[in-house]
């Protein structure tokens, strides 16, 4: 089959086989863009390129996406998995799907969120025309068309969770802001103020992301003209707990589910006051929600934060590092280069699109590979038990409530200390004094070594400033 290039005048046609050659290769290498691919067939027909033919291909290439996601929703339509949260409440069949008789774990499901500054979009302007002005008017083509389907969540639907629209939301009470997060220095997404201003000539900073522990999508959401805020993850996190819940109601399971919604974010302990102060306080709770820091991440935190939300002391984490958006971002970020000028709608295609054939050509793919070598290293683990049991017992471990206790005592410890005591506070310093007076002692002795050597030796008139610097060096 063919399909034009416009709906009237059809004297120019491109192949199917031609659309999903591109289609192919875009997805597996997104810095292809339709020119190249436009300029490549040129070449190999012999003919010369000219610009309008990659606005041709283009607009064919929205008809074949079209196309293929009409026969898609068909197809989801009659397997009755055409409800608007089915893909996302499905995407990963061994976190989300249930087997009969199957023993409870501590922890359900793993969720790892963050935010991605490279897939942003520019926006065209005008040159300014008042002097002082910044950025001129707007003066990209309008489109009505709302791209990304199930995979992206609507604007109008994150800016709900903003702190300045809580009060919308029936039900809740304001609360007060408990103290500052010790971390919040070290990281410049807690600081809002700094993330809330726009970034130039782009009116979408990137994305929010969640994803599944094997990497699966979850949802994604457009950071608008601002950073990484607080809203994009209250957002995520009601969108998803919201189905959820809905979901057991629907199928007439019990309204606590079994084990807790893990959620790994690189600041999630400056995120734990906000989720209690906001009007997701009450879903968080049913739905037993955890916040987590994955362990790349964790160690760029103070001591107290790692004992409370470090995943190396979580029970029930298991060998998981939970840093799945790191290992994602750095293969979608070839999309970059490509989406960055596209319109609103082709570049929430082009990420849809993108995550739709990664999950189930790549993901789904690695799945069982990504089990079995987790499944291998668990056995590792366990047949290395009786040489640990030997090592931890020559040092007066012999039960495991031990370590956990003095992890406890560790915390509480910690939490107690409302300053730093006198006695550390006076060893840091005489310490510090040592180090400077051993970094002074060597300069004396390489000065007094100088200045001997130069007054040993016959010195001519015209060394004599030489002789006087070393001598005032060393004094």
């Amino acid at each position: 089959g063919f399909l034009p290039f416009n709906p009237l005048l059809n004297r120019t046609l491109v192949s199917l086989e031609t659309l999903e050659l591109y289609h192919n290769l875009f997805m597996r290498c997104p810095r292809l863009g339709i020119q190249p691919f436009v300029r490549a067939l040129c070449d190999i027909q012999g003919t010369r390129f000219k610009n309008n033919l990659s606005i041709q291909l283009s607009s064919a290439y929205d008809l074949y996406i079209c196309l293929v996601k009409s026969t898609r929703g068909k197809v989801l339509k009659a397997l009755d998995r055409d409800s608007p949260n089915w893909r996302m409440l499905n995407a990963c069949p061994s976190c989300q799907y249930e087997v009969e008789s199957e023993p409870e774990l501590p922890i359900r499901m793993f969720l790892a969120v963050d935010g991605n500054n490279s897939l942003k979009r520019f926006q065209r302007r005008e040159h300014p025309t008042e002097e002082g002005q910044a950025l001129g008017a707007e003066k990209d083509r309008p489109d009505n068309r709302v791209g990304g389907g199930d995979y992206f969540l609507q604007a109008e639907d994150v800016d709900l969770w903003d702190e300045s629209c809580w009060h919308r939301w029936p039900g809740w009470t304001p609360r007060t802001k408990s103290d500052k997060v010790p971390c919040a220095d070290r990281w410049s997404n807690m600081n809002e103020a700094t993330t809330k201003r726009s970034f130039g000539h782009f009116d979408v900073n990137g994305v929010f992301a969640g994803f599944c522990r094997h990497s699966f999508t979850i949802v994604f959401l457009d950071m608008i003209q601002m950073g990484e805020q607080a809203k994009y993850m209250l957002a995520l996190l009601h969108h998803l707990m919201s189905a959820m819940k809905e979901d057991r109601r629907c199928r007439g399971l019990s309204d606590t589910p079994p084990g807790s919604l893990t959620v790994g974010y690189d600041i999630a302990c400056g995120m734990v006051d906000k989720i209690a102060r906001s009007p997701l306080s009450d879903l968080a709770g049913n739905e037993r929600l955890q916040m987590l820091i994955g362990l790349l991440h964790g160690y760029a935190h103070n001591r107290l934060c790692q004992l409370t939300f470090l995943m190396l002391y979580i029970y029930g984490a298991g060998i998981e590092d939970l840093e799945v958006c790191e290992r994602y971002f750095s293969q979608s970020n070839a999309l970059a280069p490509v989406t960055r000028y596209m319109g609103k709608f082709r570049r929430r295609q082009a990420i849809a699109n993108y995550a739709y054939h990664r999950d189930n050509l790549e993901t789904y793919h690695n799945l069982s590979r990504f089990i079995y070598a987790n499944y291998k290293q668990a056995l590792g683990i366990i047949n290395r038990s009786k040489e640990t049991a030997k090592v931890l017992k020559s040092v007066g471990i012999c039960d495991l409530e031990t370590p956990i206790r003095w992890l406890q005592e560790e915390k509480e410890y910690l939490e107690s200390r409302q300053k730093i005591p006198e006695d550390e506070t006076l060893k840091s310093s005489y310490y510090l004094s040592l180090t400077k007076l051993s970094e002074c002692q060597k300069k004396l002795r390489q000065a007094r070594w100088a200045f001997r050597n130069d007054s040993s030796q016959w010195v001519m008139p015209a060394q004599e400033g030489s002789l006087i610097l070393t001598e005032r060096q060393m004094a």
